[in-house]
């Protein structure tokens, strides 16, 4: 009897190891319980976490939306001036691209455009900036936060109004621009479905 059982358990630890390994994986608990009877909802709860207004970040003003991911800012001193007689300078917003409005217009081009004028003209806002500071047309390479701390740039990308577009040595958010285009994609949201 002895034999047997010793038998039964050598069989089992190999039948375990053979067995393909597993891994869970499990979301973060949260901070305040959640009540028994709460319904299960899809994984994006409350919406990505962004990355924290930086520091030094800069206050500043959105005086004119040019298209989708340029801007005209007032209260940063990099850049170069707007021309039409109003404050502010040019600003390119770091690690996305949203299809273009002039010239050759890109499909969503002009909902991006849009979306980024109802959310941002005559706003303040929060400017972070990278290692460069300006792109080869001479504007501003920023980070913008809303004040209520969203992340815009990332909230284009997560929305589906923008691709992600890495340019050395501007690369602090990469991976989360990358999370939040996948996610875009994933949901076929914005561009991804229109597109």
């Amino acid at each position: 009897m002895r034999v047997l059982v010793l038998l039964l358990a050598l069989v089992a630890s190999c039948a375990s190891a053979a067995a393909p390994m597993q891994t869970a994986t499990f979301a973060p608990t949260p901070a305040t319980p959640t009540p028994a009877a709460a319904p299960s909802v899809a994984p994006r709860i409350a919406g990505p976490r962004w990355p924290a207004v930086p520091p030094g970040a800069t206050r500043a003003r959105v005086t004119r939306v040019v298209d989708g991911d340029t801007v005209v800012l007032d209260g940063i001193s990099v850049g170069y001036r707007e021309s039409r007689g109003r404050p502010g300078r040019h600003a390119r917003l770091i690690g996305i691209d949203t299809p273009e409005v002039f010239g050759r217009a890109g499909c969503f081009g002009r909902q991006a455009s849009a979306f980024t004028k109802q959310q941002l003209t005559g706003r303040d806002v929060l400017v972070g900036f990278d290692v460069g500071h300006l792109d080869r047309y001479g504007r501003a390479l920023v980070y913008i936060w809303k004040t209520d701390g969203t992340f815009f740039n990332g909230e284009l990308a997560e929305s589906g109004y923008a691709l992600q577009e890495t340019v050395p040595p501007n690369v602090r958010y990469a991976d989360e621009f990358l999370q939040y285009v996948r996610d875009a994609r994933a949901a076929a949201r914005g561009l991804w479905s229109a597109c």
